[in-house]
């Protein structure tokens, strides 16, 4: 690999991250004329500045030596999103995915089939809008072939339909994000924390496909990342997506007749909820979207669930498995050339141990069947 190349890729994403060269050679624990050696790419790096450059500028030590210059560009959910979107757990993220995508490349599975559908909404977020963002999750209901429930299936109902769905234990923070560039496609990682409930888990996965959809424009910013609170018109467009996508209204005519019928609201709700596979506050909303829940119907039983659960989800699902592209593209990679126990503990998120006996049980299958 060149030097100047490193040095080029260097001094772009310096750039970008508005780094000076004094701030990059103190976090990397250089001199400033030595950095200044690397911008111009008089002298070579070894691998351990070159990790330690990589950690300061939340990049993955493969961008930093492609000859390329495309980036991802992340959209995400977060409570916080300066505080919450590190330039650690940036650097984490692309190596993961760049590991992931090493996977996909090796298949020869690196060829983008097709890329969502792309949406623009002018104006507010009014009833027309609401119209709209309705009619487009109807359509894509459709083009997925999906006439009932959505729930847990939507793992594998996004995954066929060509975009990477990665789900990795994240920590506290947010909740998942988006990634979109053209040549390698459309990407939603969610995080897999297994204290986050899996009905948020689904909800934040269609939320991040309704960013796709709706603002695919702002992906194309090389390097950066998008990230707005939860209350902006944007957030406020994909969760509407989110909510008619898994809520269709059509259906809600079955909980009609139920809750009619009710004696007791809330029990029967928690109920209907698990055959959503949503919250129960996204499917009271919903609810009173079409006027099924009153106003005041509402309110007591959002202030019920708040009072007695808190920030717990009543009547959970249990835990979805999930990455299941991913563990398969491993299975097939480790069948034709090995794969290490750090690819597979990167790519599919999980601790060192764990992928080892993963590797050692399909060896252990793959010896069987040699006989």
């Amino acid at each position: 690999m060149s030097v100047k190349t490193i040095a080029r890729n260097l001094e772009r994403i310096r750039g970008e991250r508005r780094m000076s060269v004094e701030q990059l050679a103190k976090a990397v624990g250089v001199t400033r004329p030595t950095m200044y050696k690397y911008l111009r790419g008089e002298q070579p790096i070894d691998s351990a500045k070159l990790e330690k450059l990589c950690e300061a500028l939340g990049v993955s030590v493969r961008q930093i030596l492609s000859e390329e210059v495309e980036m991802f560009t992340f959209l995400f959910r977060a409570d916080n999103p300066k505080e919450n979107f590190t330039q650690e757990l940036r650097h984490t993220l692309l190596e993961r995915l760049d590991e992931y995508w090493s996977v996909v490349e090796a298949l020869g599975e690196n060829r983008v089939v097709m890329v969502p559908p792309s949406y623009r909404l002018e104006g507010e977020l009014d009833h027309v809008m609401k119209a709209q963002i309705r009619d487009v999750a109807d359509r894509v209901r459709s083009a997925l072939g999906v006439e009932g429930y959505v729930g847990h299936l939507i793992f594998q109902m996004l995954e066929d339909w060509h975009i990477h769905v990665l789900a990795w234990p994240l920590g506290s923070g947010f909740d998942a994000l988006s990634a979109y560039t053209e040549r390698r496609g459309a990407f939603i990682i969610v995080n897999d924390d297994r204290d986050i409930p899996e009905e948020r888990k689904i909800f934040s996965v269609a939320h991040e496909l309704g960013h796709l959809l709706f603002h695919r424009d702002q992906y194309r910013e090389n390097g950066g990342a998008y990230a707005k609170s939860r209350g902006n018109r944007d957030e406020m467009v994909a969760s509407q997506f989110a909510s008619h996508f898994l809520i269709p209204r059509s259906r809600l005519t079955e909980c009609e007749m139920v809750l009619a019928r009710s004696r007791n609201k809330l029990r029967d709700i928690l109920q209907l909820k698990r055959e959503f596979g949503v919250s129960a506050q996204a499917l009271i909303l919903a609810l009173k979207d079409v006027g099924i829940l009153t106003g005041r119907e509402y309110g007591y039983l959002k202030r019920e669930i708040e009072q007695r659960y808190g920030i717990r989800e009543p009547n959970p699902m249990p835990y979805v498995e999930k990455n299941g592209r991913a563990k398969m593209m491993l299975r097939r990679l480790h069948g034709e050339e090995g794969v290490s126990t750090s690819k597979a503990a990167a790519v599919l998120g999980i601790p060192y141990d764990e992928a080892n006996r993963l590797l050692a049980g399909w060896e252990r299958e793959d010896s069987a069947g040699d006989f």
